[in-house]
């Protein structure tokens, strides 16, 4: 099942954020919310097309990997370059898993 959110993508575990997140956008919490309630071991959240995130959606993907792991699952997120290197300087590149 596919859903579509903004430019956000939901499909069989797998949540495609398709261009950077709005700071003020609620859809991409939302988003992270439900890809947490996908009855799977592995979620992923893909976030290759992206090139910047603000604090808050670093927020919500820390929240979301906390969720997941109450829930006995794996939140996998596959980044950007430029992604992966905010998480590193925020040293979040050991508690998240980056693919």
């Amino acid at each position: 099942m596919t859903k579509t959110i903004q430019n956000l993508e939901i499909a069989d575990g797998v949540l495609y954020v398709v261009s950077d997140p709005r700071y003020d956008d609620p859809a991409f919490k939302e988003a992270c919310l439900r890809i947490v309630e996908f009855p799977a071991e592995k979620l992923v959240v893909d976030l290759t097309a992206v090139k910047f995130i603000s604090s808050r959606e670093v927020g919500t993907l820390v929240g979301a990997a906390k969720r997941a792991r109450e829930k006995g699952k794996a939140l996998v997120l596959r980044v950007s370059i430029p992604v992966r290197g905010i998480l590193k300087i925020l040293r979040l590149d050991t508690f998240l898993n980056l693919e």
